[in-house]
């Protein structure tokens, strides 16, 4: 089996090169037909930012209250 190997190497190379091309070709396609447009992507970002600035401000406004009640704890 060794030896057809040895005989036939080329039709390997070719074969793995084509397989290769192959792969690389279906995983851009996939990319750009199936990705996320830019203008969702961008309102998607927009969207996630102000949830971080919300849940930010949120934190800021109960970590003043919690100060405030936990003075007078018997814990």
């Amino acid at each position: 089996m060794l030896s057809f190997i040895r005989r036939h190497w080329v039709a390997y190379a070719v074969g793995a090169a084509l397989a290769l091309l192959l792969g690389f070709g279906a995983a851009w396609f996939v990319g750009v037909k199936c990705s996320t447009p830019e203008d969702v992507r961008a309102e998607r970002i927009k969207a996630e930012r102000a949830a971080t600035q919300a849940d930010k401000q949120l934190e800021k406004d109960t970590a003043g209250s919690n100060e405030a009640s936990d003075t007078g704890s018997a814990l």
